[in-house]
């Protein structure tokens, strides 16, 4: 089984984008789509042709508004809950972490084309620090049914902590917004003996840059 040390993959897995970064011989590298864009929209659905699409394809269907109910956005809000969607054109319905695991294939794949060897065993997915076990856990499914035997959550402050370079930072305290296209958390992190941790959060799940946009 895969363990910690040999986990090469890390994935925010957004309200409204994804992104996918690999550890590539000590390199940390974000794997761009065709066209050097570096995310992935967060929409699933079937094309006219009843086939599977994600990302930028799906995005489009979805805003040609007779097509809407072919194609699915932000369904990270709505992830760990009992809620399934309807996909007209082909009779199907899909629960939030079906959804997600379609999501996440896409950025394995991303991976894989253009590292075909690439270990995808395993991977690191970010989680706001307001979610609860139930969305943490439906999270982890979705991962395993993409395909990555092996998921570790990461909470999205403690993420941003690192890359910050906080680990280096002895006995200080941080106040880290995070605000994303669907969600927005506020999180107090303490970095301490070079170990972060969460002393308080908050957030709303549907309080991010879209809902700002549909509100102008």
């Amino acid at each position: 089984m895969a363990n910690q040390q040999n986990i090469l993959i890390g994935i925010d897995l957004g309200t409204t984008n994804s992104s996918v970064a690999i550890n590539n011989n000590d390199n940390i590298e974000i794997v761009k789509k065709p066209g050097g864009v570096e995310y992935t929209p967060s929409v699933f659905g079937f094309n006219e042709a009843k086939n599977k699409v994600v990302g930028q394809k799906a995005y489009e269907g979805f805003f040609r508004f007779a097509d809407v109910k072919n194609y699915k956005p932000e369904v990270k809000r709505v992830i760990g809950t009992s809620e399934t969607f309807h996909f007209e054109r082909v009779d199907i319905k899909m629960g939030p972490e079906e959804i997600s695991a379609e999501i996440l294939k896409s950025l394995k794949e991303d991976v894989l084309r253009k590292y075909p060897n690439f270990n995808t065993a395993a991977a690191v997915i970010t989680v706001p620090a307001a979610f609860s076990v139930l969305q943490s856990e439906a999270t982890k499914r979705a991962g395993n049914l993409a395909g990555f035997k092996y998921v570790v959550l990461l909470q999205e402050p403690i993420a941003a902590a690192m890359a910050y370079g906080s680990l280096n930072i002895k006995n200080a305290n941080w106040l880290i917004y995070d605000l994303g296209g669907g969600t927005f958390d506020v999180a107090l992190v303490a970095s301490k003996d070079r170990s972060l941790s969460i002393l308080g959060h908050n957030g709303n799940n549907f309080l991010g840059g879209k809902d700002f946009d549909w509100d102008n």
